[in-house]
């Protein structure tokens, strides 16, 4: 109990080593090492290697899961950290890449059948499964459009967005799992002409031939075509309530 107390107080509460000795001291009466916590600590990371692929198998199998990669530090050393997410479990691992690579070591997302809601890195791309963009971050995205650029297409889609989020919030209320032909159509047809409004707003003009390189698009006509190119990605919160915004 002593052990799974410590382990609990350093990787939780994140106790240091120093102050979990001293823990241990007043509260127990013992002197314990660092080497011994080390080892307290290496046990319990060696008991959950049964657990580790038994929810790697869960998330696999999941219908709806969260990814991500973030940058973090260990030792001083930039690594990616990798996570796969339901409401009900999360898996993190660190790992020295960003992309395919590290997710084909992770295991999960080479065997993922249901719908991976991401942030548009293409890695999550090579994988056959379903996609769903997250709105948080698009709607992070239209907002410096609209402040840094003034276009107004990305204040209406953004507008366009919440409000579809809201109508499907009032169905769930409801009780109801979907929404009427009729109602998706209206929405879609709002979002269609808005990206229209965008990509007029932002020509793409072919660059000349002899200049080496692949042309460069400004911030405004990438994330407009994105809108044009990924709508079910976008959309698919709208049309599958299992999907979150």
């Amino acid at each position: 109990n002593i052990k799974g107390l410590l382990v609990y107080m350093q990787d939780y509460q994140l106790l240091p080593y120093d102050r979990t000795r001293e823990f241990v001291q007043d509260l127990f009466g013992h002197s314990l090492s660092t080497g011994t916590l080390y080892n307290i600590h290496q046990t319990a990371f060696d008991q959950l290697t049964d657990f580790e692929d038994r929810l790697k198998l869960l998330l696999a199998g999941a219908i709806v899961a969260g990814f991500d990669e973030t940058g973090i530090r260990i030792m001083a050393k930039r690594l990616w950290l990798h996570s796969c997410s339901t409401d009900q479990h999360a898996y993190y691992e660190a790992h020295a890449r960003r992309g395919q690579v590290a997710m084909d070591d992770i295991g999960i997302l080479p065997n993922f059948t249901g719908v991976a809601v991401h942030d548009f890195w293409k890695s999550y791309y090579r994988y056959d499964c379903k996609h769903s963009l997250c709105n948080a971050h698009l709607l992070r995205d239209l907002t410096f459009i609209k402040e840094r650029f003034k276009q107004t297409w990305a204040d209406d889609l953004m507008d366009l967005l919440l409000k579809m989020k809201a109508a499907k919030q009032k169905a769930t209320t409801q009780g109801k799992s979907g929404l009427c032909s009729a109602t998706l159509g209206k929405y879609r047809k709002q979002y269609d002409q808005i990206v229209q409004d965008g990509l007029a707003a932002n020509p793409f003009k072919v660059p000349d031939t002899k200049k080496r390189g692949r042309p460069k698009k400004t911030p405004p006509r990438n994330l407009i075509e994105r809108f044009r190119d990924y709508p079910e990605d976008i959309l698919r919160f709208f049309y599958d309530f299992s999907v979150p915004f």
